[in-house]
């Protein structure tokens, strides 16, 4: 969750709505504690019993800006997570917050800008996310609002237009855990019962667990016969149409032709070839 640093009462207050929201659907806040937007969404994250990451331009020990400190000790308790590309001790410096925003979209599933000028760092974000094929979201203002010009031309180049958490939730259906009921387990009522469904439930367990758990034997298999043929193939003599040939008796509604059949099929050195007639049919032809 990306957004000015000079924002509004109203963009503060729909920062910290949404991310409060968001943590207690289970979803991390990540943001680079910065003023403004970045702020307000991690307290609020971070107040409702959620999880937050902030990305330094910075050393993890700098506090940046000093009124955060609060803020930065808050992310070193539980719940909270500082990171950064640079060494302990390194100073702030303007040329690493850039920088830093490429983490910052990388590891979200989707960017949420909340407030945004035209020149504002926040779309540097938006782009980085569309270039790492992340979603970005944007939240719709006032015409007369500078502070949000930078979102309206997102939304024009195509971000998603956001009015509530469950807009950003429907785009983002791939990276939510789907719930996966738990199957029963089922209860033996005979001798003839198959001793694998008392080790199967709702969880995946890898064949080999199950043969070492039943204490099964493996049974070889026949392999099923190729029924993929066509008469094109039988006449070039493919090796699919031969497998084809074998079991062709196997097949319903089909039945291996007589000797006497076979003989006249035509075969792959007959192609091109006229075909005679057989004994005394010419002469029955001319009668």
């Amino acid at each position: 969750m990306v957004g000015s640093r000079r924002a509004t009462r109203e963009g503060l207050t729909n920062a910290a709505a949404f991310a409060r929201e968001l943590a207690e659907r289970g979803w991390c806040v990540v943001s680079g504690m910065a003023l403004g937007i970045d702020a307000a969404a991690q307290q609020a994250a971070l107040d409702a019993g959620g999880t937050s990451v902030a990305v330094l331009g910075c050393g993890v020990d700098v506090v940046y800006p000093p009124r955060h400190h609060r803020l930065h000790a808050r992310l070193r308790e539980p719940g909270g997570l500082l990171l950064s590309e640079h060494p302990p001790g390194t100073p702030a410096r303007a040329g690493f917050f850039p920088r830093r925003n490429r983490i910052v979209t990388g590891l979200s599933c989707g960017v949420l800008v909340v407030e945004a000028a035209e020149q504002s760092g926040s779309l540097v974000s938006a782009r980085l996310a569309g270039e790492q094929g992340r979603e970005v979201f944007a939240l719709p203002g006032s015409l007369h609002n500078p502070q949000v010009r930078g979102c309206l031309r997102l939304i024009r180049e195509g971000a998603v237009l956001v009015r509530g958490v469950d807009d950003i939730l429907a785009e983002l259906t791939q990276w939510q855990a789907p719930a996966m009921p738990v199957a029963p387990r089922a209860e033996a009522s005979g001798r003839n019962d198959d001793p694998l469904l008392r080790w199967l439930s709702g969880s995946p367990t890898p064949a080999d667990a199950l043969v070492g758990l039943t204490e099964a034997r493996y049974r070889r298999v026949p392999a099923a016969p190729c029924w993929r043929w066509s008469w094109r193939a039988r006449r070039r003599g493919s090796p699919v149409a031969g497998c084809a040939s074998r079991h062709r008796d196997r097949i319903p509604g089909h039945s291996r032709p007589s000797p006497a059949r076979r003989a006249h099929e035509p075969g792959p050195s007959d192609r091109g070839r006229r075909r005679r007639p057989a004994p005394g049919r010419r002469d029955r032809l001319s009668h």
